[in-house]
C-alpha cells in the first residue's frame, strides 16, 4: 500500500519505519506492534499505541481537525539498543508530515522517558502529538 492511498496513520507508520533503511536495520517493522504486544517475545521490539484522539476543531465548511496522542515504547535487553532505536524513530519521525486521502497528518515528538524494569528490560517511551485533519 503506497501512502497515497487512504491509510491509517498507524498504518502509515508502519509503511515508512518499513521503508526507512536506517530505522529497519536497528529494528525490522516486523517487530513493531500496534496496541499490544503479548506473549514471550523476543527483544528488541516496539509498541505503537493511539494513546488519545481529542476534536480540536470543526469549521463550517465540514472540516474537523484532531490531535492525536501516540506512544512509541521501545524495549530491549540493554540501553544502547533502545537508545539507538529510538534515535532513529524520532530522526523519522519527528515533523513528519503524513499526507494522505483526505487527510494531513503531522508529528512532533513532545516527550521521551527512559527506565530499567524490575526484570532488567529496558524501556524508551517516545510521546507523540499529531494533528489530523478530515475533509
Amino acid at each position: 500500500m503506497k501512502e497515497t492511498e487512504f491509510m491509517s496513520l498507524e498504518q502509515a507508520i508502519h509503511n515508512r519505519w518499513a521503508t526507512d533503511g536506517t530505522l529497519s536495520a536497528l529494528l525490522p517493522a516486523g517487530r513493531l506492534f500496534t496496541g499490544r504486544a503479548e506473549g514471550e517475545l523476543e527483544l528488541p521490539y516496539a509498541v505503537l499505541e493511539r494513546q488519545e484522539t481529542k476534536p480540536s476543531l470543526r469549521t463550517s465548511s465540514g472540516t474537523t481537525i484532531d490531535e492525536v496522542q501516540l506512544r512509541i515504547t521501545i524495549w530491549s535487553v540493554d540501553l544502547d539498543t533502545a537508545q539507538s532505536v529510538a534515535a532513529a524513530v524520532e530522526q523519522r519521525f519527528d515533523g513528519a508530515d503524513f499526507t494522505l486521502f483526505a487527510a494531513v497528518r503531522l508529528m512532533r515528538r513532545t516527550n521521551r522517558r527512559e527506565q530499567i524494569d524490575a526484570d532488567g528490560r529496558w524501556r524508551v517511551e517516545l510521546d507523540f502529538r499529531a494533528i489530523e485533519e478530515h475533509g
